[in-house]
């Protein structure tokens, strides 16, 4: 968002890259007052359509989601989903009218496919077309209520969407009692990345509490409509910048192998998708110390984390090189901050391991890879993929496997006046990713959530990475300046320290089964084995 800042107050397009680098304000000005306008000529603004167009184009995410749908049909991979329990007296019918009128103020929550002449392109609903069904468990018993209700929150994650039939999302109210109810949401990728759950729920929860209130509801219209921003970006993607741009990922990912997450088990030839989820709360101390060590880098909390996932993976997986896919909310025009769509993109972050001595270094690079990353991230993922059409397989996805991100947990608390509210908690059934490493930040600390497939990978292996990755930053965040191969060494001491006292307790156990066994023996005279 800076960059869209600066580029709407100041009509420059600065590189992050040159803001983190600049060592104060006055070398900051002077790298704007140096630069002047936008280079290339481009708009520096997303202009609104033209009146008219009955179908719009698909924007390059939505055309990548499509043909994932084609390629996988009525899958929930592609599903944003979440529940909140509302606690306290829910005025149901001012609801409904908060959920259709945040429906009538985003087009892409009013938007279904439809193909014209074997192009697939968008199409914009009526307003008032979308509607918020309530199912009313109150007169179940607790245990079968219960039950039910979480059924019914997992039915409205996974049950697919009708790409022409639309809508593309849907909201769904359970009443469990006078004074609870649940409320289930889901949007499909086609229409939403993580930024717009949260905008959703905002939104939703300002409309409600201001009607309410008795309060007349008047927002002003937004700048632009999602589908504004796939016509615009579909002119974007032929000018020349977009080639530089497009230029620099080709490069960058020159050489990548094949794949680029080795798995402890033989890869199937047809991906498969279940899931299992090992998660963890890091030590009070890294939390606590990770600002700094990031600070005194001049990089950011991301980068350090990264650079630790980095060492910990090298180890676990013997890699020279890490290579994840990670999202950016590429929203650097204020025009698109409050949009309900598919902004967001995917970049690809390639870090070598050798040639660094301490832990500084390899986040001196991490910071680097990362910076650069930012800088040309406007570049859809799907173009690159096309650009540098790696050998396809229905065995794994292309360029990387291994998904890393860092996030706030979703704060719900506050979002409805006068209701207590708070997640409802789901254990995800399907990996879309062979391996996705979060950091999850909260008031509480720092959570690792490590999701992978089980097909590929052991419980076993994946607590060993967490414990791995916890070690690094514990040592990281004590003394930056570690040699990475003393680091590492401490890693392979650990686990093999861990492995000798799993062995040794279950030699005790054996021992032991055997006392017990003569002992019953001897109570109750011969056995035969």
């Amino acid at each position: 968002m800076l960059q869209g800042r600066m580029r709407s107050a100041l009509g420059v397009d600065l590189p992050l890259r040159v803001v983190f680098g600049a060592p104060d304000l006055a070398s900051l000005a002077s790298e704007i007052d140096g630069r002047g306008p936008e280079a290339g000529g481009e708009q520096s603004t997303i202009p609104p359509r033209a009146p008219g167009e009955p179908t719009l184009p698909l924007s390059f995410g939505q055309q990548r989601f499509w043909f994932l749908e084609q390629w996988q049909p009525d899958t929930p991979l592609y599903h944003i989903s979440g529940a909140l329990r509302l606690t306290g007296e829910l005025d149901v019918a001012v609801l409904r009218r908060s959920v259709r009128a945040v429906a009538d103020r985003h087009e892409s929550l009013r938007t279904t496919l439809v193909d014209c002449g074997g192009e697939r392109r968008q199409l914009i609903g009526p307003s008032g077309s979308v509607r918020l069904p309530v199912i009313d468990l109150a007169a179940l018993a607790d245990e079968r209520r219960a039950t039910l209700a979480r059924r019914l929150v997992q039915s409205a994650a996974e049950t697919p969407f009708r790409m022409d039939g639309g809508p593309l999302w849907r909201a769904v109210l359970l009443r469990l009692s006078p004074t609870e109810h649940q409320l289930a949401l889901c949007l499909h990728h086609l229409i939403a990345d993580g930024q717009s759950l949260t905008l959703l729920l905002a939104e939703l929860g300002e409309d409600y509490g201001k009607r309410r209130a008795g309060e007349t509801v008047v927002r002003p219209p937004l700048p632009v409509q999602y589908g504004d921003y796939a016509v615009w970006q579909q002119k974007w993607l032929k000018s020349d910048r977009m080639k530089r741009e497009l230029g620099y990922w080709r490069e960058r990912l020159s050489g990548l192998p094949d794949v680029t997450l080795p798995t402890e088990r033989p890869r199937p030839a047809v991906q498969t998708y279940d899931s299992a989820v090992h998660e963890v709360d890091l030590p009070v101390a890294v939390a606590l110390g990770l600002p700094n060590l990031a600070q005194r880098a001049n990089a950011t909390p991301f980068m350090a984390l990264f650079a630790a996932a980095a060492v910990a993976l090298g180890q676990a997986r013997e890699l020279d090189e890490v290579v994840v896919g990670t999202p950016v909310a590429n929203r650097t025009r204020p025009e698109l901050e409050g949009v309900i769509g598919y902004v967001a993109n995917t970049v690809v972050l390639r870090l070598g391991l050798d040639g660094c001595a301490t832990f500084s270094d390899l986040l001196a690079r991490a910071r680097t890879v990362c910076l650069e990353a930012y800088d040309h991230a406007e570049v859809p993922f799907e173009q690159v993929v096309q650009d540098l059409r790696p050998d396809r397989k229905a065995s794994h996805l292309p360029l990387f496997q291994a998904w890393f991100v860092v996030q706030d947990e979703l704060q719900v608390a506050e979002t409805f006046d006068g209701l207590a509210v708070e997640p409802v908690g789901a254990t995800p059934r399907l990996a879309r990713y062979d391996l996705r490493l979060e950091l999850r930040r909260s008031a509480a600390g720092l959570r690792l959530v490590c999701e992978y497939k089980t097909d590929l990978f052991t419980a076993a292996g994946i607590e060993g990475l967490a414990r791995q990755l916890t070690t690094v930053l514990e040592e990281a965040v004590a003394a930056p300046g570690l040699r990475l191969d003393e680091l590492t060494g401490r890693l392979r001491a650990a686990e093999e320290q861990r492995q000798a006292e799993v062995a040794q307790a279950a030699a005790a156990y054996s021992a032991g089964a055997v006392k017990r066994r003569r002992r019953r023996a001897q109570d109750t005279g011969p056995v035969t084995s």
